[in-house]
């Protein structure tokens, strides 16, 4: 998944597939999707205090001044008893990246454009909540065409998020 042309991911810290079936939470109960469209597996985070996950998507705007990012997200509790339930905030980022040079996901690179959404979490601690969540990101302002999509988990420490069904579209 990383380091593939055209379009390349970066990340900060740890970022996991997250296998939503036939895994049990730790009550013994396993973890169930109730729409059923999220497939076996989705991209799981979590929130630190000592420094929580991010994910970057580094691709060619190719001239677009507007992208809209669209996924499924949900909030979970892990497998651990200090993971707590909680909701979901997700924070989407667009950094210039002029040069092609970020390796390291971080507060002092260049935010261009930014957008937070939020889910509340499911009935239960093993049931997903998934939410279909849009943000439109104006990425006009990039040096070039070369810009990070990031994600970054928020929300409180140990917070765990999955995300599904991403489509990024260029406006």
């Amino acid at each position: 998944m990383y380091g593939v042309a055209p379009y390349t991911f970066l990340r900060r810290n740890t970022i996991e597939t997250f296998l939503l079936t036939g895994s049990t939470h730790n009550s013994g109960n396993a973890y169930t999707d109730p729409t059923g469209d999220h497939g076996n597996y989705a991209v799981g985070m979590q929130e630190f205090t000592s420094g929580n996950d991010r994910l970057g998507l580094r691709f060619d705007r190719m001239g677009r001044n507007t992208l809209e990012v669209c996924q499924d997200i949900s909030p979970i509790e892990l497998q651990q008893p200090n993971y707590p339930l909680t909701f979901a905030e997700m924070e989407m980022a667009i950094l210039d990246d002029p040069f092609q040079n970020i390796t390291r996901l971080n507060n002092a690179n260049t935010v261009l454009a930014v957008d937070t959404v939020t889910v509340p979490e499911g009935p239960n601690a093993w049931t997903f909540n998934f939410q279909r969540k849009c943000v439109f990101l104006d990425v006009s302002g990039a040096t070039n065409d070369n810009i990070i999509l990031q994600w970054d988990v928020l929300g409180g420490d140990m917070a765990y998020v999955v995300i599904d069904n991403l489509r990024i579209r260029a406006c």
